[in-house]
């Protein structure tokens, strides 16, 4: 397990069926959160997690930086083809970062302290991937903050990606 601190934590994650997430060890996926809003908006939140939708649909290696910081980030829109704020509970104080077919093989654990987070997410590289739709690109940035009740999901700049 990787201690967050104020630095960035690189990871190379594969992407599948169009998504990652990132959640609290002992949370399950709420399949209801994953609708044609959340589809919209990039992200489908719950209370112990997040499903980030990304602009590849399938691929080996994609950039994601994980950054814990002490409050909530200023956002550089300008910087980034889409952002957005989310929130999550993670109670148990460890954070699984993975992808659907790689559910209990490939995860990444990342330790956090136990509470409540804001998380921005950032994702660039957009229309960058093939004709299939895959090995785009695309990278992303999340960053979490400790917070009293984890913010709502809202977005600040949406994408280029297609509807």
């Amino acid at each position: 397990m990787k201690l967050l601190t104020d630095q960035q934590h690189r990871l190379a994650i594969a992407i599948d069926h169009g998504q990652f997430l990132i959640i609290d060890r002992d949370s399950e996926v709420d399949p209801d959160a994953h609708n044609e809003r959340a589809q919209h908006d990039g992200v489908a939140g719950w209370t112990g997690g997040v499903a980030v939708f990304c602009d590849s649909h399938w691929t080996v290696f994609t950039p994601l930086v994980v950054t814990l910081v002490d409050e909530h980030p200023t956002p550089d829109l300008a910087s980034f083809d889409h952002v957005a704020i989310a929130g999550l509970c993670c109670p148990s104080g460890e954070l699984r970062v993975f992808s659907p077919e790689e559910t209990g093989v490939n995860e990444r654990g990342l330790s956090v302290p136990p509470g409540n987070y804001g998380l921005m997410i950032c994702r660039d590289g957009f229309g960058t991937d093939d004709e299939y739709g895959d090995n785009g690109q695309d990278a992303y940035t999340l960053t979490l903050w400790p917070c009293d009740s984890p913010p709502a999901l809202r977005v600040l700049k949406r994408g280029i990606r297609d509807a």
